[in-house]
């Protein structure tokens, strides 16, 4: 797996890294996509701006792939899968 640290501070509680081992977890299991609530379960984090704003950086560096669908009740969610 190819070091992702540099995009972010090395000091901060998750790293691309621990977000990228998320994606390799559910991959095993046959899951392509992960929404950010299953990303920051297997990161053993909440949502939070700070988490959403790193899944982002790894969009906008592209090495993942962000997807948007609506649930019944009309909110917006957010899927991401890994670019090979």
């Amino acid at each position: 797996m190819k070091q992702l640290s540099f995009l972010f501070d090395v000091s901060a509680e998750t790293t691309a890294d621990t977000i990228m081992n998320a994606f390799d977890h559910d991959l095993a299991l046959g899951c392509e996509f992960l929404t950010r609530s299953r990303i920051a379960f297997l990161c053993e984090r909440k949502v939070t701006p700070s988490l959403i704003k790193k899944i982002e950086a790894l969009v906008d560096s592209g090495l993942l792939e962000k997807s948007v669908f609506e649930l019944r009740n009309g909110v917006h969610g957010f899927q991401y899968r890994i670019l090979s």
